[in-house]
């Protein structure tokens, strides 16, 4: 294991704070204050983050998790005409936002 991952994931457990890449926290500060996601690359961070436990799809019909970092909606704008249709809206939490400026701020 590389030193700068085992520092990584030191610095993960002391924090108490879910272990996120870089990618996926620019992702969650994205959709602070809501966001249509058009970007396959983005749109597929955050559906990872939902696989891994840490975002919510308000459309689930399950109650939302405490941990939960982005919640996932449907589009908040509807596409006029022919334009392209976004893949969903999502809106990052306090405690997500929270979480992904710490992780910018700690980029090893």
């Amino acid at each position: 294991m590389k030193t700068a991952t085992k520092l990584k994931k030191a610095v993960d457990e002391v924090s108490g704070y879910p272990e996120i890449t870089t990618e996926e926290a620019l992702a969650i500060l994205q959709a602070k204050g809501g966001a249509d996601f058009y970007a396959y690359g983005v749109s597929g961070l955050l559906r990872g983050l939902q696989r891994k436990g840490l975002g919510w799809d308000d459309r689930s019909g399950i109650k939302e998790p405490k941990n939960s970092l982005v919640t996932l909606t449907k589009a908040m704008q509807a596409p006029k005409g022919s334009e392209q249709q976004p893949y969903f809206g999502a809106i990052a939490t306090a405690y997500g936002v929270k979480v992904a400026k710490w992780r910018v701020k700690n980029i090893y």
